[in-house]
């Protein structure tokens, strides 16, 4: 989700927008995950934080704690209030 939400924010509308919701279910299924539509517009540690995120294997995707020390974050804010609101949510114990 986390990834999905960074990347509308990026393009400036959800993947698969344009197709139909059954379509959509389907390919989420069968394809690799969606990238950005322009990856070279972003930087690098961005376009890594993405593709941590966007892993669609679950065993290697990037875990909260990796993601909460992740380059991306670490620059773009300071990431002290996150964990709460995760702890909060039930999302980090």
């Amino acid at each position: 989700s986390l990834g999905i939400m960074a990347l509308e924010m990026a393009d400036g509308e959800p993947p698969l927008l344009d197709f139909p919701p059954l379509r959509a279910l389907f390919i989420i299924a069968t394809q690799p995950a969606p990238t950005l539509q322009s990856p070279e517009a972003w930087s690098k540690v961005f376009n890594n934080f993405l593709a941590k995120c966007l892993e669609k294997e679950p065993s290697n995707r990037a875990t909260i704690d990796q993601l909460l020390a992740h380059p991306f974050l670490k620059k773009a804010s300071n990431t002290k209030f996150i964990p709460p609101l995760l702890k909060k949510y039930g999302l980090l114990k």
